[in-house]
């Protein structure tokens, strides 16, 4: 069956519920009312739209009549916390361009946030769920343009069909194996393919796997999360949540704030871990941290995946104790994987899901590759796919295999060369996210243009006035990197909070942060050679 006919077979038997809007809906009723977006697009003759896809009835109401009536969807994430709107502008202009497209829909709200967009009709989701007529049916197959993440270089737009989604759907549910009594919890931006497929569409499939009939999703904004991060886990807890996903990030927010009382998290058997690199020390926090709430460590499932899969490729097998190891950064940096008791530790990303296959050496470093049956068929703008004469699909991401187990080293772009040696940024990048004093997730790693060091990260909770703090943050900077891989920055350089340029789903964007730093064009606190 397409991804129509399995929305439709979950249309009686499984629910969302809207947490911020305070609803819970039967999935047949939100497909009724995603009748308007069929009327809508029929009347203006279009075979697709932009949606600036959020957590909400509406969207998800629209989202449902795209698919409904054999639309093509390109998905525009929310602007960032703290975004560059003129940044965002020009984003949303160049997608737009890329795919043809002249009609947008978004939230009502963020019509009077968003500045004038040139040659493009927006629309709000409530406007275009108004338009009367009868229910349109379109034969046509659906299809998603999704954004690959853009921190290294500037996004594509990966063309997906239905049935590319639900090929991928269903590799993840033969592995996560969902019951009768499974419910799922997300806050995951439904603009970020694991909250769409993974968490939405994903969960609507899983809800009538097998037979298995009932559950429900419960749904929260992703601007919820980030406000009070404890009520993701409090809705766990409140609906005996089966499953959740989330970035590293999310993890640790969720560690950094006081633990909700008589919290229960027992029944949570799958704990997705993806969409960025995975640490180990996240890992054991949440598990130590939520342990006495009932968490098994065991549920986490560490994963790899991409845009150009529609979600993911790899995943740790369920009930399972997820695995790392220790290996030697210079040894890696050389492209030899060597083991060292105090080395970097990296977390597995389990072993592939049915009916793909990942071209990874074993216990040497080296370009990752995969095939399966969800590989994106093209980009959009004319970008060429890199895919060689066996049809694997060559991404830019370095991985080694150990045990049958893959691990993802970083990116090949984030390999910097420092006074005539190789270093992962992301080793770097671990090791001052261990630091007092500085923003999870807001320090940075780079080289400038005679081949040193540079960190760059935004304070929190230390006073930019306070000479003696950001003195103290400092040395914890250099020591913690000297310590980490042997050599100290040659320069620290602290931002204002929030100016680090950032990905539409979260990614620190290391080009782009790079010549803002050549051009002068950081907000800079302070420098420190």
């Amino acid at each position: 069956m397409g991804l129509r006919d399995r929305i439709l077979d979950a249309a009686d038997g499984f629910s969302i519920s809207f947490l911020d809007e305070h609803i819970t809906v039967e999935v047949g009723t939100i497909w009724d009312r995603g009748a308007g977006f069929g009327n809508w697009i029929a009347r203006r003759d279009l075979e697709g739209c932009a949606m600036v896809l959020s957590n909400t009835f509406a969207c998800v109401a629209c989202l449902f009549g795209a698919i409904r009536t054999g639309s093509r969807l390109i998905s525009i994430p929310l602007p960032p916390r703290g975004a560059d709107l003129e940044w965002y502008q020009a984003f949303v202009e160049s997608v737009c361009q890329q795919t043809g497209t002249s009609d947008l829909l978004m939230e009502e709200e963020l019509l009077a946030v968003i500045p004038p967009l040139q040659g493009i009709r927006v629309w709000s989701y409530q406007e275009v769920l108004r338009e009367p007529g009868t229910p349109l049916e379109v034969a046509g197959d659906f299809s998603l343009v999704q954004f690959t993440s853009g921190s290294t270089a500037e996004p594509k737009g990966v063309v997906l069909n239905g049935a590319d989604v639900v090929a991928n759907v269903d590799a993840i549910l033969e592995r996560l194996a969902p019951g009768p009594n499974d419910n799922s919890c997300s806050w995951l931006p439904l603009s970020h393919d694991m909250g769409l497929i993974g968490m939405l569409l994903g969960s609507c499939i899983a809800g009538v796997a097998g037979g298995a009939r009932g559950g429900c999703l419960y749904l929260m904004t992703p601007e919820h999360f980030l406000r009070k991060p404890p009520d993701w886990l409090r809705a766990c807890s409140q609906f005996a949540a089966t499953i959740t996903a989330a970035p590293d990030f999310g993890f640790s927010l969720a560690t950094r704030r006081a633990i909700p009382a008589y919290l229960d998290l027992a029944p949570l058997r799958v704990c997705i871990a993806g969409g960025e690199p995975v640490r180990a020390s996240t890992l054991r926090s949440f598990a130590n941290q939520f342990s006495a709430s009932g968490f098994s460590s065991r549920a986490f499932c560490p994963s790899y995946g991409l845009a150009e899969a529609a979600l993911a490729v790899t995943m740790t097998p369920v009930a399972s104790d997820w695995e790392s190891v220790r290996v030697d950064t210079l040894s890696l940096a050389g492209g030899n994987v060597e083991p060292s008791s105090n080395g970097m530790e990296l977390v597995s990303s389990g072993t592939e899901l049915v009916g793909y296959e990942v071209s990874a050496e074993t216990d040497s470093v080296g370009i990752l590759k995969f095939r399966g049956p969800s590989q994106c068929h093209a980009y959009v703008g004319g970008h060429t796919l890199p895919v060689d004469n066996d049809g694997w699909f060559v991404t830019n991401d370095l991985a080694f295999r150990n045990g049958g187990s893959l691990y993802v080293v970083g990116r090949s772009d984030d390999v910097l060369s420092v006074a005539g040696r190789n270093v992962y940024a992301l080793d770097v990048e671990a090791a001052l996210n261990a630091v007092v004093g500085i923003r999870s997730g807001r320090a940075v790693a780079l080289v400038d243009p005679s081949s040193r060091l540079l960190v760059i990260a935004e304070l929190d909770g230390t006073s930019e006035s306070d000479s003696i703090a950001v003195g103290q943050v400092l040395l914890k900077i250099r020591s913690a990197v000297s310590a980490r891989i042997g050599l100290s920055p040659s320069e620290v350089i602290f931002v204002e909070r929030g100016q680090l340029p950032m990905t539409a789903s979260g990614k620190i964007r290391r080009g782009i942060l790079a010549d803002a730093l050549r051009l002068d064009q950081l907000p800079i606190i302070s420098r420190f050679r």
